[in-house]
């Protein structure tokens, strides 16, 4: 009887064992009819656009996190405007499959017609080398296949699936850098993070300049542009890097309208050079003043009536008209074609500020600039701006800058 008990013992577990096993089988299969026809393409997207989990993808297809990687990104501009911009990205696409080790070891994952995803798989010790020789073999694809100027960027080594997405995610924001015009540039985050995060950082809080800039808003560049020495003051040592994060910001507003600073200034400039070769604070300092200069003269000539905005539209008309002291929101209203009530409802909805307070702050800011640049008396620089009362211009001047005129233009 002992003897009978072990030998069903020892049937019962080598049924257990075999059905462990049919079900491993059947596992792999289902895995294999599964995957069956989705390429490495396929689980790339699926992974970036959220349609899939990265474990999943990973434990389903195989071609992901077995070994270390890093995410690149490639970043181009394109004439958007003339249809270029897929037929650039698709040809790019094609090319770039020409290289050996971007073929054997990258998946890529268009973006947009401007920027690359790509997972590269890393299976040697020291894959610095290899990649940058990569990159560089792109860059020159990109500027003799299709005449673009491709940026890479490169996250630091992961492995797993867990950073899969927070990499993609910082890959995704550093496409700004594309913006400083350096040719063939190659970010490595793994040992430039820190400078190109604290980049990234400080352009965001150049947005709004950037955005007064590019619908020709004087009065709001003014303000920005002050607020922007200001800071550059706080931290003079940083003045050139504060420079680059400016002309990011200012390439990022640009570029969602598929309009670039090449076309503004009819080249392309390596910003981080130029600054470098800029001797002193001032001199920063009046080139940046020029550079904003050309560039609102560049969008003000742009600015098509017919087509702007009613705000911008109405800003430009009181930017026109704002040193008439009977100048009335009537009249820019009639301009607009829109009734007195509603334009003020619009405006002070879309611009954050009601017409009053707009037209008063470009007065201000108008007078500001001739208390610090010219010799004008006060009452006459009051006239100049659309005061005829001298002691109101005081008041509005004082409870916009914390200051009266003669304080102010003795402070500066």
């Amino acid at each position: 009887m002992p003897s009978g008990q072990s030998e069903i013992r020892g049937m019962i577990h080598q049924f257990n064992a075999m059905a462990r096993r049919l079900k491993s089988l059947v596992e792999e299969y289902e895995r294999k009819v599964k995957a069956a026809g989705k390429t490495p393409e396929f689980y790339l997207k699926a992974m970036i656009q959220g349609e899939m989990p990265p474990r999943e993808a990973g434990m389903e297809s195989g071609e992901f996190f077995t070994d270390p990687y890093i995410i690149l990104g490639l970043y181009w501009e394109t004439e958007e405007k003339k249809g270029r911009g897929a037929e650039t990205a698709q040809k790019l696409a094609g090319s770039f499959e020409k290289n050996p080790r971007f073929a054997s070891r990258c998946t890529a994952y268009r973006e947009s017609s401007r920027v690359f995803v790509v997972f590269y798989r890393i299976d040697e010790e020291d894959y610095l080398p290899g990649l940058a020789d990569m990159v560089r073999d792109l860059q020159r694809i990109g500027n003799t296949v299709c005449g673009v100027c491709v940026t890479a960027c490169a996250s630091p080594r992961a492995e797993g699936w867990e950073q899969f997405l927070p990499l993609v995610a910082e890959i995704r924001k550093m496409e700004c850098l594309k913006y400083l015009g350096r040719e063939n540039a190659f970010f490595d985050l793994g040992r430039e993070g820190e400078y190109a995060g604290r980049l990234w950082e400080l352009s965001r809080d150049c947005g709004r300049l950037a955005e007064a800039l590019y619908i020709a808003d004087e009065k709001n560049v003014m303000e920005e542009k002050e607020k922007f020495f200001e800071a550059i003051n706080r931290e003079p040592g940083e003045s050139r890097r504060y420079m680059e994060a400016l002309v990011m910001a200012i390439g990022e507003r640009f570029g969602r309208d598929h309009c670039s600073l090449t076309e503004v200034f009819g080249q392309r400039y390596d910003y981080p050079e130029k600054l470098r070769r800029i001797a002193d604070e001032k001199s920063l300092k009046m080139w940046l003043a020029n550079y904003l200069a050309w560039i609102l003269d560049y969008t003000a000539s742009r600015l098509e009536e017919g087509q702007a905005d009613v705000i911008v539209r109405t800003k430009r008309y009181v930017i026109a008209h704002y040193m008439d002291s009977a100048f009335t929101l009537g009249e820019a209203a009639e301009y607009v074609g829109l009734s007195e009530k509603y334009l003020t409802h619009r405006f002070t909805r879309e611009a954050g500020e009601t017409f009053s307070e707009y037209l008063a702050g470009v007065r201000i800011q108008k007078a500001r600039e001739l208390l610090r640049s010219t010799s004008f008396k006060i009452y006459e620089i009051a006239e100049m701006v659309g005061y005829n009362n001298a002691e109101h211009f005081n008041r509005m001047f004082k409870k916009i800058t914390g200051m009266t005129p003669s304080q102010y233009r003795k402070q500066v």
